[in-house]
């Protein structure tokens, strides 16, 4: 927490990004796009994901500001300071996850897709205390926040770390009309700290000391100490390496989904991903508290007039003290639980030909760990050849700015190469105003085995209408018969 309040004083306004993986969605030149619909089978026949290679990605949120709240051109980054956190309201938070894959492997059938991996996941979270940040800006003896009395409960830490394994199968009925996908899921429990605040309030009266008040639970699992005042400590989590990975905290789960061709045309489409998903925190836990009242000494307002190191060490000791007056005390462990976001997604698409496709999707996630989301996304899908594919998505987000999402697919020989992101307008345009940006990139061993020589040829040069034409023949050729 005081690095995080040392770059939000510093005026480095972290810029807001998330991770919808709408550009994803139904893209089957990449095999791991069968994470988010398991009824999805890919186009390649065998698919080798390289551990710590592919489909890495990040999401970094900062639902409070952007970059340009603190940089917009022509504005007083001393006043924009101000102005900022009077505009938060106490519900703001910044956070990050990030996935990185350890093995995924998928393989073709006759008439199915299995699948089977490892995914590593971390989520990241801060809550915003935005009171907290006033007393540090103005101080307790300022026309701009008169009031003596403030509440920083809402300043919280989550962090949760887990291990995804996962075996996947999907198969065709009716030809290949209808397709229904499984997954069973293993959640491995990695980590866990969460700071729990039902009281934290100063009375910064202008006489005598000032007095802190708390009711404050902190509960860690899997690597004992992770939380230490108002920080996570990464010293503990290296100094105790092997509790990371044991499978003392595990859950399952389960994925569903469905394809459906209506016609040549058009199909639609629906799925949950983990479902059921959670873990049970039952060993390796610690509890402390902190409850009472103390006395602290007053502390003056930042100064920030002088060089960013001073301006550091004065956010650190007064820090420091807040610290050392809250006397959190290890009383007895009690096991918790976890709920891992869920993920609902229901869509359509229209098939103008084999290589062009265009797709609608309403997107629902349920997110204990960071925040819910809903979006509604338009997307075109380029099946140029089995060398190449490219994908772009518009997604409109009840949380988010809209935003452009552009992903593509290239390949050579048996190595694929794939990059995708979001808000990508934003970003070309100086990224200022960026509040979700999605990156995700790999490298995959993926092999497509024989051409059907019965269907349009992944590589002809037939253009568009060609293709429709074609198709148009097949249908005349089967009703006269």
């Amino acid at each position: 927490m005081k690095k995080l309040l040392l770059i939000l004083f510093a005026g480095i306004s972290l810029q807001s990004y998330g991770q919808l993986d709408q550009t994803l969605f139904g893209f089957e030149g990449i095999a791991q796009s069968n994470s988010l619909n398991p009824a999805m089978i890919p186009k390649a026949k065998f698919t080798l994901g390289l551990p710590g290679l592919s489909l890495v990605s990040f999401r970094v949120v900062n639902s409070g500001f952007t970059a340009g709240d603190v940089f917009a051109k022509g504005s007083d980054i001393n006043q924009n300071i101000p102005n900022l956190i009077g505009n938060l309201n106490g519900d703001e938070f910044i956070s990050f996850n990030t996935e990185i894959p350890l093995l995924y492997v998928g393989f073709k059938t006759k008439k199915g897709y299995f699948s089977f991996g490892s995914t590593n996941n971390t989520y990241f979270k801060y809550g915003l205390p935005n009171e907290l940040l006033e007393l540090f800006y103005y101080g307790n003896n300022s026309p701009e926040r008169p009031s003596p009395i403030f509440n920083f409960t809402n300043l919280s830490i989550e962090l949760t770390s887990y291990t995804t394994h996962h075996i996947g199968y999907a198969h065709q009925f009716m030809g290949d009309k209808l397709t229904l996908g499984a997954k069973v899921k293993l959640y491995q429990g990695n980590a866990s700290a969460v700071m729990n605040n039902r009281l934290l309030q100063i009375n910064a009266n202008t006489d005598g000391p000032w007095v802190l008040s708390s009711d404050a639970e902190i509960l860690t699992a899997g690597v004992p100490g992770l939380i230490q005042g108002f920080e996570v400590n990464s010293d503990t989590i290296s100094d105790n390496s092997d509790k990371l990975y044991s499978f003392d905290n595990v859950n399952v789960g389960f994925d569903f989904g469905v394809n459906y061709k209506i016609n040549k045309r058009f199909s639609v489409n629906a799925a949950v991903v983990d479902l059921g998903a959670k873990i049970d925190w039952k060993k390796n836990i610690n509890r402390s508290l902190s409850k009472g009242v103390y006395q602290i000494d007053q502390f003056a307002a930042i100064n920030f007039g002088v060089n960013e190191d001073s301006v550091d060490n004065q956010i650190e000791a007064q820090l420091d003290s807040l610290e050392a007056a809250l006397e959190y005390k290890d009383t007895t462990a009690v096991s918790y639980t976890t709920n891992l976001p869920r993920r609902y997604t229901v869509g359509g698409e229209f098939s103008l030909t084999d290589k062009h496709r265009f797709g609608v999707q309403y997107f629902k996630l349920d997110n204990d760990l960071q925040e819910d989301l809903s979006a509604f996304t338009l997307s075109y899908y380029a099946n140029w050849s089995r060398w190449f594919q490219w994908r772009a998505s518009y997604t409109f987000s009840n949380k988010y700015s809209n935003n452009l999402g552009l992903g593509m697919s290239l390949k050579g020989g048996p190595i694929q190469f794939y990059v995708m992101a979001d808000d990508v307008l934003d970003f070309m345009t100086g990224g200022k105003d960026i509040n979700n940006v999605q990156v995700r990139m790999g490298i995959n061993i993926s092999i497509y085995g024989k051409k059907d020589k019965n269907k349009v040829a992944d590589d002809s040069d037939y253009s568009p209408l060609q293709e429709v034409e074609a198709e148009e023949a097949e249908d005349t050729e089967e009703g006269e018969e």
